[in-house]
Protein backbone atom coordinates (compact mmCIF):
# COMPACT_ATOMS: atom_id res chain seq x y z
CA UNK A 1 0.00 0.00 0.00
CA UNK A 2 1.27 3.38 -0.85
CA UNK A 3 1.84 5.17 2.65
CA UNK A 4 1.69 8.55 1.20
CA UNK A 5 -1.47 7.90 -0.99
CA UNK A 6 -3.33 6.61 2.30
CA UNK A 7 -2.54 9.83 4.69
CA UNK A 8 -3.45 12.18 1.22
CA UNK A 9 -6.65 10.38 1.14
CA UNK A 10 -7.33 10.94 5.11
CA UNK A 11 -6.07 14.88 4.62
CA UNK A 12 -8.82 15.19 1.52
CA UNK A 13 -11.44 13.56 3.88
CA UNK A 14 -11.11 15.29 6.80
CA UNK A 15 -11.23 19.01 5.10
CA UNK A 16 -14.15 17.67 3.37
CA UNK A 17 -15.90 16.58 6.66
CA UNK A 18 -14.54 20.12 8.33
CA UNK A 19 -16.27 21.56 5.09
CA UNK A 20 -19.33 19.75 5.85
CA UNK A 21 -19.52 20.40 9.46
CA UNK A 22 -18.94 24.42 9.04
CA UNK A 23 -22.02 24.50 6.97
CA UNK A 24 -25.59 25.02 8.66
CA UNK A 25 -27.36 21.63 8.81
CA UNK A 26 -31.43 21.36 8.10
CA UNK A 27 -33.56 20.38 10.93
CA UNK A 28 -34.33 16.55 10.59
CA UNK A 29 -38.00 15.72 12.30
CA UNK A 30 -38.05 11.88 13.01
CA UNK A 31 -41.17 10.00 12.93
CA UNK A 32 -42.56 10.41 16.37
CA UNK A 33 -44.43 6.86 16.98
CA UNK A 34 -47.67 6.33 19.61
CA UNK A 35 -45.92 2.93 21.52
CA UNK A 36 -49.97 1.87 22.64
CA UNK A 37 -50.27 1.56 18.35
CA UNK A 38 -46.78 -0.45 17.49
CA UNK A 39 -46.73 -2.46 20.48
CA UNK A 40 -49.24 -5.24 21.85
CA UNK A 41 -50.26 -5.46 25.59
CA UNK A 42 -47.10 -7.55 26.66
CA UNK A 43 -44.59 -5.59 24.53
CA UNK A 44 -45.64 -2.50 26.08
CA UNK A 45 -45.58 -3.99 29.35
CA UNK A 46 -42.01 -5.35 28.77
CA UNK A 47 -41.06 -2.42 28.01
CA UNK A 48 -42.34 0.84 30.54
CA UNK A 49 -43.24 -1.85 33.19
CA UNK A 50 -46.74 -0.88 33.06
CA UNK A 51 -49.79 -1.72 30.79
CA UNK A 52 -51.42 1.08 28.28
CA UNK A 53 -54.06 2.04 30.84
CA UNK A 54 -51.68 2.69 33.50
CA UNK A 55 -49.54 4.70 31.38
CA UNK A 56 -52.87 7.06 30.60
CA UNK A 57 -53.78 7.08 33.86
CA UNK A 58 -50.07 8.43 34.71
CA UNK A 59 -50.38 10.76 31.66
CA UNK A 60 -53.81 12.28 32.81
CA UNK A 61 -51.85 12.86 36.35
CA UNK A 62 -49.17 14.76 34.85
CA UNK A 63 -51.22 16.26 31.97
CA UNK A 64 -50.66 20.13 33.32
CA UNK A 65 -47.22 20.06 33.98
CA UNK A 66 -46.49 18.50 30.72
CA UNK A 67 -48.19 20.49 28.77
CA UNK A 68 -47.29 23.15 26.36
CA UNK A 69 -49.04 26.56 25.88
CA UNK A 70 -47.87 26.39 22.12
CA UNK A 71 -47.15 24.04 19.44
CA UNK A 72 -44.33 25.74 18.36
CA UNK A 73 -41.09 23.88 17.79
CA UNK A 74 -43.54 20.34 17.61
CA UNK A 75 -42.80 19.57 21.71
CA UNK A 76 -43.02 16.31 22.73
CA UNK A 77 -46.74 15.41 23.77
CA UNK A 78 -47.18 14.07 27.59
CA UNK A 79 -47.92 10.86 26.67
CA UNK A 80 -44.92 10.08 24.64
CA UNK A 81 -42.92 12.44 27.39
CA UNK A 82 -44.21 10.05 30.31
CA UNK A 83 -43.19 6.99 27.81
CA UNK A 84 -39.52 8.48 27.47
CA UNK A 85 -39.18 8.59 31.15
CA UNK A 86 -40.47 4.99 31.74
CA UNK A 87 -38.14 3.51 29.39
CA UNK A 88 -35.45 5.19 30.82
CA UNK A 89 -36.36 4.42 34.21
CA UNK A 90 -37.14 0.49 33.30
CA UNK A 91 -34.18 -0.01 30.61
CA UNK A 92 -31.21 1.96 32.59
CA UNK A 93 -29.91 3.03 29.39
CA UNK A 94 -27.93 6.19 28.00
CA UNK A 95 -30.12 9.40 27.48
CA UNK A 96 -29.71 9.02 23.28
CA UNK A 97 -31.07 5.49 23.03
CA UNK A 98 -34.30 6.06 24.75
CA UNK A 99 -34.43 9.65 22.66
CA UNK A 100 -33.70 7.20 19.64
CA UNK A 101 -36.29 4.84 20.58
CA UNK A 102 -39.24 7.85 20.72
CA UNK A 103 -37.84 9.81 17.85
CA UNK A 104 -36.04 12.48 19.15
CA UNK A 105 -33.02 13.89 20.54
CA UNK A 106 -30.99 13.59 22.89
CA UNK A 107 -31.53 16.54 24.29
CA UNK A 108 -35.05 16.17 23.70
CA UNK A 109 -35.32 12.62 25.38
CA UNK A 110 -33.57 14.61 28.86
CA UNK A 111 -35.76 17.77 29.23
CA UNK A 112 -38.72 15.03 28.88
CA UNK A 113 -36.79 12.88 32.01
CA UNK A 114 -36.38 16.25 33.93
CA UNK A 115 -39.85 17.17 33.34
CA UNK A 116 -41.86 13.81 34.31
CA UNK A 117 -39.04 13.59 36.94
CA UNK A 118 -39.95 16.93 38.94
CA UNK A 119 -43.64 16.86 37.87
CA UNK A 120 -44.10 13.56 39.84
CA UNK A 121 -41.47 15.46 43.12
CA UNK A 122 -43.95 17.93 43.20
CA UNK A 123 -46.42 15.18 44.61
CA UNK A 124 -44.03 13.17 46.53
CA UNK A 125 -46.17 13.93 49.63
CA UNK A 126 -49.12 12.44 47.38
CA UNK A 127 -47.88 9.34 47.83
CA UNK A 128 -45.18 8.88 49.97
CA UNK A 129 -46.58 8.85 53.80
CA UNK A 130 -46.36 7.60 57.17
CA UNK A 131 -48.63 5.40 57.72
CA UNK A 132 -51.82 5.21 59.73
CA UNK A 133 -52.52 3.47 63.41
CA UNK A 134 -54.95 0.88 61.10
CA UNK A 135 -52.17 0.21 58.54
CA UNK A 136 -49.32 -0.22 61.22
CA UNK A 137 -51.79 -2.22 63.38
CA UNK A 138 -52.11 -4.64 59.84
CA UNK A 139 -48.50 -4.53 59.51
CA UNK A 140 -47.31 -5.38 62.99
CA UNK A 141 -50.00 -8.78 62.44
CA UNK A 142 -48.83 -9.61 59.35
CA UNK A 143 -45.30 -10.00 61.11
CA UNK A 144 -46.57 -11.70 64.03
CA UNK A 145 -48.25 -14.41 62.24
CA UNK A 146 -45.26 -14.86 59.61
CA UNK A 147 -42.27 -14.50 61.74
CA UNK A 148 -44.01 -14.38 65.44
CA UNK A 149 -42.84 -11.03 66.67
CA UNK A 150 -44.76 -8.74 68.15
CA UNK A 151 -45.70 -4.98 67.22
CA UNK A 152 -43.19 -4.53 64.35
CA UNK A 153 -44.61 -1.96 62.10
CA UNK A 154 -41.52 -1.28 59.97
CA UNK A 155 -37.79 -1.57 59.26
CA UNK A 156 -35.24 1.25 58.47
CA UNK A 157 -32.34 0.51 56.42
CA UNK A 158 -30.16 2.60 54.28
CA UNK A 159 -29.57 1.33 50.62
CA UNK A 160 -26.38 2.17 48.43
CA UNK A 161 -27.93 3.94 44.89
CA UNK A 162 -24.67 3.78 42.90
CA UNK A 163 -23.17 6.01 40.12
CA UNK A 164 -21.54 4.97 37.40
CA UNK A 165 -18.45 7.84 37.86
CA UNK A 166 -18.26 10.48 40.26
CA UNK A 167 -21.32 12.83 40.45
CA UNK A 168 -21.55 16.33 39.17
CA UNK A 169 -22.57 19.44 40.43
CA UNK A 170 -21.73 18.43 43.63
CA UNK A 171 -22.39 21.76 46.53
CA UNK A 172 -19.69 23.91 47.53
CA UNK A 173 -19.70 22.39 50.82
CA UNK A 174 -18.99 18.30 49.84
CA UNK A 175 -16.39 16.86 47.67
CA UNK A 176 -16.02 13.86 45.69
CA UNK A 177 -14.42 11.86 47.94
CA UNK A 178 -17.58 11.88 50.11
CA UNK A 179 -19.35 10.33 47.63
CA UNK A 180 -17.13 6.93 47.97
CA UNK A 181 -18.43 4.78 49.88
CA UNK A 182 -17.41 1.68 51.77
CA UNK A 183 -18.21 -1.06 48.65
CA UNK A 184 -15.44 1.15 46.55
CA UNK A 185 -17.51 3.28 44.46
CA UNK A 186 -19.54 6.39 44.26
CA UNK A 187 -23.20 6.21 45.22
CA UNK A 188 -25.56 8.13 47.29
CA UNK A 189 -27.07 6.61 51.35
CA UNK A 190 -30.55 6.21 50.66
CA UNK A 191 -32.32 5.72 53.96
CA UNK A 192 -35.63 4.02 53.46
CA UNK A 193 -38.26 2.77 56.09
CA UNK A 194 -41.05 0.62 54.62
CA UNK A 195 -42.81 -2.16 55.62
CA UNK A 196 -43.38 -4.98 53.01
CA UNK A 197 -45.30 -3.83 51.18
CA UNK A 198 -44.97 0.23 50.70
CA UNK A 199 -42.08 2.71 51.09
CA UNK A 200 -43.19 5.21 53.72
CA UNK A 201 -40.09 7.68 53.63
CA UNK A 202 -36.91 7.74 51.82
CA UNK A 203 -34.38 10.60 52.51
CA UNK A 204 -32.10 10.49 49.62
CA UNK A 205 -29.32 13.43 51.09
CA UNK A 206 -26.45 11.95 51.86
CA UNK A 207 -22.94 10.97 50.79
CA UNK A 208 -22.63 7.68 49.83
CA UNK A 209 -19.81 7.60 52.82
CA UNK A 210 -21.85 8.67 55.33
CA UNK A 211 -22.82 5.64 58.18
CA UNK A 212 -26.34 4.25 58.76
CA UNK A 213 -27.13 5.35 62.14
CA UNK A 214 -26.23 9.28 61.54
CA UNK A 215 -28.34 9.64 58.88
CA UNK A 216 -31.12 7.91 60.88
CA UNK A 217 -30.80 10.22 64.08
CA UNK A 218 -30.71 13.06 62.05
CA UNK A 219 -33.55 12.19 60.32
CA UNK A 220 -37.09 13.78 60.90
CA UNK A 221 -38.39 10.35 60.33
CA UNK A 222 -36.84 8.91 64.00
CA UNK A 223 -38.44 12.26 65.89
CA UNK A 224 -41.66 11.11 64.17
CA UNK A 225 -41.39 7.27 65.02
CA UNK A 226 -40.28 8.00 68.82
CA UNK A 227 -43.89 9.86 69.52
CA UNK A 228 -45.14 6.76 70.05
CA UNK A 229 -44.62 4.02 72.09
CA UNK A 230 -46.87 0.92 70.91
CA UNK A 231 -45.04 -0.13 67.83
CA UNK A 232 -41.48 -1.06 67.15
CA UNK A 233 -39.09 -0.65 64.19
CA UNK A 234 -36.78 -3.06 63.00
CA UNK A 235 -32.96 -2.29 62.35
CA UNK A 236 -29.88 -4.07 61.11
CA UNK A 237 -26.48 -4.13 63.79
CA UNK A 238 -25.42 -0.82 62.76
CA UNK A 239 -28.86 1.13 63.75
CA UNK A 240 -28.39 1.93 67.82
CA UNK A 241 -31.02 0.76 70.34
CA UNK A 242 -33.97 2.45 71.49
CA UNK A 243 -37.38 2.26 72.90
CA UNK A 244 -38.66 1.93 69.30
CA UNK A 245 -35.65 0.62 67.33
CA UNK A 246 -34.59 -3.13 68.08
CA UNK A 247 -31.79 -4.96 66.35
CA UNK A 248 -29.93 -8.45 66.44
CA UNK A 249 -28.46 -9.45 69.46
CA UNK A 250 -24.12 -9.18 68.41
CA UNK A 251 -23.09 -12.55 67.68
CA UNK A 252 -21.06 -13.36 70.50
CA UNK A 253 -23.28 -12.60 72.97
CA UNK A 254 -26.25 -14.96 70.80
CA UNK A 255 -23.64 -17.36 70.40
CA UNK A 256 -24.22 -17.98 74.67
CA UNK A 257 -27.64 -18.40 74.07
CA UNK A 258 -30.43 -20.43 72.19
CA UNK A 259 -33.00 -17.98 72.97
CA UNK A 260 -31.38 -14.65 71.59
CA UNK A 261 -29.98 -16.69 68.51
CA UNK A 262 -33.89 -17.81 67.79
CA UNK A 263 -34.85 -13.78 67.86
CA UNK A 264 -31.54 -13.06 66.11
CA UNK A 265 -33.09 -15.44 63.32
CA UNK A 266 -36.44 -14.28 63.36
CA UNK A 267 -35.75 -10.58 63.34
CA UNK A 268 -33.10 -10.42 60.24
CA UNK A 269 -36.43 -12.72 58.04
CA UNK A 270 -38.33 -9.93 59.67
CA UNK A 271 -35.72 -6.82 58.55
CA UNK A 272 -35.10 -8.90 54.91
CA UNK A 273 -38.80 -8.53 54.23
CA UNK A 274 -39.34 -5.12 55.18
CA UNK A 275 -36.28 -3.66 53.38
CA UNK A 276 -33.94 -5.59 52.20
CA UNK A 277 -36.95 -7.94 49.44
CA UNK A 278 -38.10 -4.00 48.69
CA UNK A 279 -34.46 -3.08 47.38
CA UNK A 280 -34.23 -6.02 45.07
CA UNK A 281 -37.91 -5.48 43.42
CA UNK A 282 -37.01 -1.41 43.13
CA UNK A 283 -33.86 -1.97 41.45
CA UNK A 284 -35.01 -5.23 39.25
CA UNK A 285 -38.04 -3.19 37.97
CA UNK A 286 -36.22 0.06 37.67
CA UNK A 287 -32.31 -0.65 36.38
CA UNK A 288 -31.25 2.98 36.13
CA UNK A 289 -31.23 2.56 40.07
CA UNK A 290 -28.43 0.42 39.48
CA UNK A 291 -25.87 3.29 38.46
CA UNK A 292 -26.98 6.85 38.11
CA UNK A 293 -25.12 8.82 34.88
CA UNK A 294 -27.06 11.64 35.87
CA UNK A 295 -25.68 14.80 38.03
CA UNK A 296 -26.32 14.89 41.79
CA UNK A 297 -29.70 16.53 42.02
CA UNK A 298 -31.25 14.71 39.16
CA UNK A 299 -30.28 11.20 40.17
CA UNK A 300 -31.85 12.76 44.02
CA UNK A 301 -34.72 13.50 42.26
CA UNK A 302 -34.99 10.16 39.58
CA UNK A 303 -34.73 7.80 43.07
CA UNK A 304 -37.99 10.08 44.49
CA UNK A 305 -39.73 9.52 41.08
CA UNK A 306 -39.20 5.45 40.83
CA UNK A 307 -40.73 5.47 44.45
CA UNK A 308 -43.97 6.41 43.05
CA UNK A 309 -43.77 4.25 40.18
CA UNK A 310 -42.79 1.08 42.66
CA UNK A 311 -46.11 2.60 44.79
CA UNK A 312 -48.18 2.58 41.98
CA UNK A 313 -47.30 -0.97 40.97
CA UNK A 314 -47.70 -2.07 44.42
CA UNK A 315 -51.16 -0.38 44.78
CA UNK A 316 -52.21 -2.02 41.70
CA UNK A 317 -53.12 0.76 39.56
CA UNK A 318 -54.26 4.76 39.83
CA UNK A 319 -57.20 4.57 41.66
CA UNK A 320 -56.18 2.22 44.42
CA UNK A 321 -53.38 4.99 44.52
CA UNK A 322 -55.69 7.66 44.60
CA UNK A 323 -57.88 5.89 47.06
CA UNK A 324 -55.40 5.21 49.27
CA UNK A 325 -54.48 9.10 49.51
CA UNK A 326 -57.60 9.77 49.99
CA UNK A 327 -57.86 7.56 52.93
CA UNK A 328 -54.51 9.37 54.18
CA UNK A 329 -55.75 12.78 54.30
CA UNK A 330 -58.90 11.82 55.90
CA UNK A 331 -56.62 10.10 58.93
CA UNK A 332 -54.91 13.00 58.79
CA UNK A 333 -57.90 15.44 59.19
CA UNK A 334 -59.15 13.32 62.29
CA UNK A 335 -55.50 13.12 63.70
CA UNK A 336 -55.58 17.13 63.71
CA UNK A 337 -59.45 17.26 64.62
CA UNK A 338 -58.51 14.67 67.98
CA UNK A 339 -55.31 16.81 68.75
CA UNK A 340 -57.28 20.08 69.36
CA UNK A 341 -59.70 17.89 71.43
CA UNK A 342 -56.81 16.44 73.44
CA UNK A 343 -55.84 19.65 74.12
CA UNK A 344 -58.95 20.92 75.20
CA UNK A 345 -59.31 18.11 77.57
CA UNK A 346 -55.89 18.44 79.32
CA UNK A 347 -56.54 22.55 79.56
CA UNK A 348 -57.56 24.03 82.50
CA UNK A 349 -61.29 23.72 83.56
CA UNK A 350 -61.77 27.37 83.01
CA UNK A 351 -59.89 27.49 79.19
CA UNK A 352 -61.87 24.35 78.56
CA UNK A 353 -64.95 25.65 78.85
CA UNK A 354 -64.14 28.65 77.52
CA UNK A 355 -62.88 26.61 73.99
CA UNK A 356 -66.00 24.47 73.58
CA UNK A 357 -68.24 27.71 74.10
CA UNK A 358 -66.45 28.97 71.36
CA UNK A 359 -66.65 25.72 69.33
CA UNK A 360 -70.25 25.09 70.50
CA UNK A 361 -72.03 26.74 67.39
CA UNK A 362 -69.67 23.73 65.28
CA UNK A 363 -70.94 20.71 67.77
CA UNK A 364 -74.17 21.24 68.38
CA UNK A 365 -75.13 17.16 67.61
CA UNK A 366 -74.53 15.08 71.03
CA UNK A 367 -73.86 12.58 68.79
CA UNK A 368 -70.73 14.04 67.17
CA UNK A 369 -69.40 15.01 70.64
CA UNK A 370 -70.07 11.29 71.64
CA UNK A 371 -67.84 10.43 68.67
CA UNK A 372 -65.07 12.73 69.55
CA UNK A 373 -65.35 11.52 73.06
CA UNK A 374 -64.52 7.77 71.75
CA UNK A 375 -61.98 9.09 69.19
CA UNK A 376 -60.14 10.66 72.16
CA UNK A 377 -59.92 8.11 74.78
CA UNK A 378 -58.67 5.62 71.59
CA UNK A 379 -55.89 8.06 71.07
CA UNK A 380 -54.94 8.71 74.44
CA UNK A 381 -54.73 4.95 74.92
CA UNK A 382 -52.52 4.90 71.94
CA UNK A 383 -50.08 7.95 72.50
CA UNK A 384 -49.69 6.87 76.29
Amino acid sequence: MDIDAYFGLHVLQHEHDQDQNGQRQNKVYKERVDPRTVMTEAEFKRHFRFSKESVGHLTDLLYDDLVFDTNRGLPVPPLQSVCIALNHFSGGHFQRVSGWCAGVSQNAARLCLVRVTEALVRRKSDFIYMPSVVQMEETSQRMLEKFHLPRFACAVDGMQVPFTDAPGNIPANKTKQMFWCRKQFYSLNTQVVANDKFIYDIDCGWPGSTHDARVWVRSEVKRFLELQRRFFIAGDSGYPISENLMKPYPVPEAAQERRKRLFNKRISGLRTVMSECIFGVWKRRFPVMRGMRTDLELSQKIIVATVFFLTFLACGGMKTLMRKTTVMMMTMQMMMLVTLLYWMVHQPLSDSEAKLKEKDSKMQCPELKHTCLEILSKFSDYWS
